[in-house]
């Protein structure tokens, strides 16, 4: 065991000295002055612009050139909150507002406007989405789903993969997991960011 170890290290050590040769320098962005603090998530577009949305301040397409906000934060049709996920659906993005709610923006021009509200049949437990993917006319959303709780054992049933079909019916719960305490781990990006008395997050 310790000979394997010893040659992965090697191995690792080796692709660390000689990794810097192979990077160069591509292209530089200049797109503002504009901090718009710490991001949530991002994805990059058909075009190579960087689509993100920022806890603060909202979402953003950023280009080499500049930034260009979209979609604010609020409770109207092409607002979001309480953003849970971002990602590809298929020409457009799809934004997870809520477990059962997903908000399709397409592309106009540089920005990117309200197309469609899509609703996914919701469960009756807590589910806390992370991440997410539309691949083969299948929702699969990603992070931590109560699917029941056994009192007398004190033990949470739970899943981490939850797929849906097309038109947002329950298909599967994946990647089950039995849990005998109080499992938050889905909440540690909180704790890795500098605390802030004057932050409203």
């Amino acid at each position: 065991m310790k000979c394997i170890k010893f040659f992965v290290f090697v191995i690792l050590l080796a692709f660390t000295l000689t990794a810097g040769d192979n990077f160069n320098l591509v292209k530089t962005w200049h797109p503002g002055d504009e901090v718009a603090g710490r991001y949530a998530f991002a994805i990059i577009n058909d075009d190579g612009n960087i689509i993100a949305t920022f806890y603060m301040s909202g979402n953003r397409v950023i280009t080499p050139e500049k930034i260009i906000k979209f979609a604010p934060r609020g409770q109207g049709p092409g607002d979001l909150t309480d953003m849970q996920a971002l990602f590809h659906y298929k020409e457009d993005i799809a934004f997870v507002e809520r477990p059962e709610k997903v908000k399709v923006f397409k592309k106009v021009g540089e920005t990117y406007e309200i197309k469609e509200i899509l609703w996914l049949k919701r469960g009756k437990t807590f589910h806390f989405i992370k991440n997410g993917l539309f691949l083969d006319n299948k929702w699969f959303l990603a992070g931590f789903e109560m699917l029941d709780f056994d009192k007398k054992k004190e033990i949470q049933y739970i899943s981490h993969l939850k797929i849906y079909d097309e038109k947002g019916k329950p298909l599967k719960s994946l990647i089950k997991q039995e849990l005998n305490k109080p499992g938050r781990l889905y909440e540690l990006t909180k704790y890795l960011v500098d605390y802030n008395p004057f932050s409203a997050s």
